[in-house]
């Protein structure tokens, strides 16, 4: 059996057919066709809203960052060319006082007293113990003769040094030759202080024995103190000299 032909010669069967899945299809893309653009504006509006991740900083902003850094390291050099001065103020400041103490350690040191051998120095003196004996006159000529003369005392410590450095009755340069019992050193300075022994001075005791007694030893017999004494007695003497 033949089925009947269309116009275009196709089946009514296949021509139904195909005026189905036509309507089919059209229908489901007006189903469609709205939901399609909603999505599109959707994601072109999302689109429009979307900001990028790392914008683009404005010239202005950079130019100002730019700007505080510059400041920034300005301070910095004006601050370590203050520190840089003062450093080198302190600097001057004690090479100066170098300076001005190697000169007092060259003054010192050119003040140092150096004795000649076989003298003895005590504070700012020497003294030299003689080795022989004679009489005041001499022994004051002998320590002229070394550039000295007989010992001055003029502090107690200095009465101590002598009462260690003898040991027999010395002479020193104390006498009143020139009006009895006027006495005085041999630099002209008059006697202040004073070390005599008990009684003394006593100018022999009025004992003609003894004779004027116009010149000063010290250490007695039994003390290390001063007493007057003949000046033609043979004595050893200490000398003093200032270097």
């Amino acid at each position: 059996m033949q089925l009947p032909l269309n116009l275009k010669g196709e089946s009514t069967e296949t021509s139904e057919t195909f005026t189905l899945q036509s309507s089919c299809a059209a229908e489901l893309s007006s189903s469609k066709q709205p939901k399609s653009m909603y999505a599109m504006e959707a994601i072109y509006a999302n689109d429009e809203c979307v900001k990028p991740d790392n914008p683009t900083p404005s010239t202005n902003y950079t130019d100002h960052n730019s700007a505080e850094h510059v400041s920034a390291q300005a301070e910095e050099r004006d601050l370590l060319n203050k520190k840089i001065s003062a450093v080198s103020n302190q600097l001057s400041s004690m090479t100066e006082e170098r300076d001005l103490l190697t000169k007092k350690t060259e003054e010192l040191k050119k003040q140092i007293i150096q004795c000649p051998a076989g003298w003895s120095r005590f504070s700012c003196s020497c003294y030299l113990l003689s080795g022989s004996s004679g009489s005041w006159d001499a022994a004051r000529r002998d320590c002229r003769y070394r550039g000295a003369d007989l010992v001055v005392i003029d502090c107690a410590k200095e009465q101590e040094f002598l009462t260690r450095l003898t040991k027999t009755s010395t002479w020193i340069g104390l006498h009143d030759k020139e009006e009895e019992g006027k006495w005085k050193w041999v630099d002209g300075t008059p006697l202040n202080l004073k070390y005599w022994a008990n009684r003394q001075p006593d100018n022999g005791g009025g004992d003609p024995r003894w004779g004027e007694e116009d010149c000063a030893h010290i250490r007695t017999s039994d003390s290390t103190l001063w007493n007057d004494v003949s000046c033609r007695d043979f004595l050893p003497w200490v000398c003093e000299k200032i270097p």
